[in-house]
């Protein structure tokens, strides 16, 4: 018998057939087998292609920016700030941390649930308002 050759005597000797190690030593050489299958073609495919084409490439280009003079903006007057109008919120809130804006016209119509606003209220939070002085 040669000791190189694998052979499966299960079949023919009674011993083996209820202790079955060889078919362990048969899944593990198998799994082995898939792993550095599966590594071998990773190694294969990242050979293929460098990595610098793998990764992403970035440009930068030059973009002019204009400052937009602040001159020309409507001013935010915000109601129940120090030296301001009184306070125009409604809600809960009213007295604690939140505030809202006088009307500040649009500059143009916006339609929106069947309703045409022409002026908008900010509040502190940054919510946009028609129509309406809540805060909350």
């Amino acid at each position: 018998m040669n000791p190189f050759i694998f052979q499966d005597n299960h079949a023919t000797d009674p011993r083996l057939q209820r202790c079955n190690p060889c078919a362990y030593v048969k899944r593990r050489i198998l799994k082995l087998t898939f792993s550095l299958l599966f590594l071998s073609l990773i190694l294969v495919l990242s050979l293929l292609k460098p990595a610098s084409l793998l990764a992403a490439t970035y440009t930068s280009t030059t973009e002019a920016f204009n400052w937009i003079d602040p001159a020309s903006h409507t001013d935010v007057v915000w109601t129940a700030a120090p030296g301001g109008p009184a306070n125009e919120c409604t809600g809960f809130s009213i007295n604690t941390d939140d505030d809202i804006s006088q009307t500040i016209p649009l500059g143009f119509n916006f339609n929106f649930g069947a309703s045409t606003y022409t002026r908008v209220r900010i509040t502190s939070n940054g919510r946009i308002q028609f129509n309406n002085t809540y805060c909350g």
